[in-house]
């Protein structure tokens, strides 16, 4: 008899593939509704486009396979994703990537920089309509990288940053509300008389940066860790993260579903939401070499860095698939020992 996967982490916490997977499932129908929409209005290539999205996603991880150690601990070896977007199962992926490689070049820089210190601002603007958000998304990240951290008092103490653009959703009101996230790594001199840079400043920045008029809400606090790595994990957790929430597209009312998808799939296409900046770009790009929004395959089986990685190259593996009965991934293959690296020609 066939069992479900169980896949837990180093810490014993379920990882729950079957979950997300569902969720992807659910993003699949909502691309298929969308385009039976178009199909309805007589759009012929936005239909079929939507079609075509709805067929991959619905393939996205449909087979898994493990590499499994002596103590059952497993590695994802393979697998194939859909890389779309707004896929619930690929952005959990990208966001277990963006954490691991942030931790990585985070933990660099501070090796250069022992005393320096870490800041998380978050930066925000009225609610939009749905109509104005590609506009004003392109409009903050100008105003803040072109303007707001061009500032001779930002500058002077500023290492380097994390950014992070997210979009949540007022389904009650339909308005979007697009925030700026910034892990900032700033020198010691910073907290010197005359050098920390307060709230209302930091307010009155974004507010001349933005050219807003009106006293938009802006949060900025430091982050206190013990030897410079304790606490910084909450604050990696939220910049990395990805921009939109699944949860903000995939509820029990479909119609409302598709509509705010279709505005995010437009509004949000080809824009850069996370990037990093200063040495802390320069270190990324060391240890990473590729571009900033790269989703490659491989990079989402790796998401946690290779995780258990000291595994023999030959070992016992499970093979799992996707069973849409269950809505849950089904263990139907195990083999004694398989040399690995024959795998990722499947």
């Amino acid at each position: 008899m066939s069992e479900f996967l169980v896949d837990a982490t180093v810490n014993g916490k379920d990882r729950k593939w079957g979950v997300k997977k569902s969720n992807s499932w659910k993003y699949r129908d909502r691309l298929f509704g969308l385009a039976n929409r178009y199909e309805y209005h007589g759009d012929e290539f936005e239909t079929q486009k939507l079609r075509n999205k709805g067929s991959i996603v619905a393939d996205c991880g449909n087979q898994l396979i493990f590499k499994i150690d002596v103590n059952g601990n497993k590695k994802l070896s393979y697998a194939q994703f859909c890389r779309d977007r707004f896929c619930p199962l690929c952005n959990w992926r990208k966001t277990l990537r963006n954490s691991y490689e942030m931790i990585n070049t985070l933990t660099h820089s501070l090796i250069m920089n022992p005393k320096s210190k870490f800041l998380f601002l978050t930066l925000t603007v009225k609610n939009v309509e749905g109509k104005d958000l590609r506009k004003i998304v392109k409009t903050m990240n100008k105003a803040l990288t072109q303007k707001m951290l061009k500032r001779k008092k930002i500058i002077k103490n500023l290492i380097g940053f994390v950014k992070n653009v997210e979009v949540t959703v007022n389904r009650d009101t339909m308005e979007f509300h697009p925030h700026i996230h910034l892990l900032f790594q700033v020198k010691s001199t910073y907290f010197k008389k005359g050098e920390y840079i307060n709230q209302e400043t930091w307010r009155k920045f974004w507010k001349e940066a933005m050219k807003l008029d009106y006293d938009p809400m802006v949060n900025i606090q430091i982050i206190k860790s013990r030897n410079g790595y304790g606490s910084l994990n909450s604050s990696v957790n939220e910049i990395s993260k990805y921009s939109t929430k699944s949860t903000d597209y995939l509820s029990l009312n479909d119609e409302q579903d598709m509509d705010i998808l279709d505005i995010l799939r437009i509004q949000l296409k080809g824009l850069r939401m996370m990037s990093y900046g200063g040495t802390l770009k320069k270190i990324h790009k060391s240890l990473f070499s590729k571009n900033e929004d790269d989703s490659s395959n491989d990079e989402l089986i790796n998401a946690n860095g290779n995780e258990n990685s000291d595994m023999e190259d030959e070992a016992k593996t499970i093979t799992a698939f996707w069973n849409s009965k269950y809505h849950n991934y089904v263990i139907e293959e195990i083999d004694e020992k398989v040399n690995l690296g024959k795998i990722g020609g499947l």
